[in-house]
């Protein structure tokens, strides 16, 4: 059987977001990239990636065909610095934004940019983020990234 659609997406996902290094002109280098981790990184994780699909929505077109939109939350986190919380955030941001729209074989932030992962879809939308604090002992700040993948699949395909 084949893989899922979804988890196809998902790979090229992880593949492209651990290209994140200063190597390859990004504000950080990622030194750990998670799908769907429930615990928490540990400081000498960070800067760290934690990504996620929330749905998948599917809609038939008028030729037969399934449109659909996988949405994904990325967050990534880092300890805070001596520069506001948000402006360190809006670097993070910056590297997953721009690490997602270039393909893993050129994989720099000077590369073309290559929106619709490789071919395997029609099209992917950063559609906003959010920040995130933690206080108390150990400091940290996230970016959460919003993103939609939007494919278009035969008919009640998964495969």
């Amino acid at each position: 059987m084949s893989t899922p659609l979804v988890t196809v997406f998902l790979d090229e996902i992880e593949a492209r977001l651990k290209n994140i290094t200063t190597d390859n002109g990004y504000f950080f280098t990622v030194k750990k990239v998670s799908r769907a981790r429930l615990k928490p990184f540990s400081g000498h994780d960070l800067p760290a990636v934690n990504f996620w699909p929330v749905n998948v929505e599917s809609s038939q077109s008028e030729y037969g065909m399934d449109n659909r939109n996988l949405n994904i939350v990325v967050e990534i986190h880092t300890k805070t610095h001596d520069e506001p919380f948000t402006d360190t955030v809006d670097k993070l941001v910056s590297d997953v934004v721009i690490a997602l729209d270039r393909n893993t074989s050129s994989p720099a932030t000077t590369d073309p940019a290559d929106s619709d992962l490789g071919g395997l879809i029609e099209n992917f939308i950063f559609t906003g983020y959010d920040y995130q604090i933690g206080e108390g002992q150990k400091p940290y700040c996230a970016g959460i990234i919003n993103f939609s993948a939007q494919f278009i699949t035969e008919s009640n395909q998964m495969l």
